[in-house]
């Protein structure tokens, strides 16, 4: 039950971010705040939700599993952050099909 109330929750946020993404699409005054929020509840928060994931399984304690959620937030902003870079700055012939054009 515990790996379906953390899917369940990853879930709705996941679909808050989605909501919060399109209504600021195209908005090139998105401060930082707000463009954090997005990815946190985004692609951040999938990666929380399977580090989490993975620590109930291995049965950890709970402070093993929020620090395991922590690095998952951590490591899912930072994937999303250096994946919004390279779509304005990497070059195309090293990026693969994913940035084709």
């Amino acid at each position: 039950m515990k790996i379906m109330q953390i899917l369940s929750e990853a879930t709705n946020i996941i679909a808050e971010g989605e909501v919060l993404q399109l209504m600021n699409m195209h908005d090139a005054s998105l401060d930082q705040v707000t463009y954090l929020r997005v990815i946190r509840s985004k692609t951040a928060k999938l990666f929380e939700a399977t580090a989490r994931i993975a620590a109930v399984l291995a049965d950890s304690d709970a402070k093993t599993e929020e620090a395991c959620a922590q690095f998952g937030q951590a490591l899912g902003t930072a994937f999303q952050i250096r994946d919004d870079a390279l779509d304005y700055d990497g070059q195309q012939n090293e990026l693969g099909e994913k940035f084709r054009r």
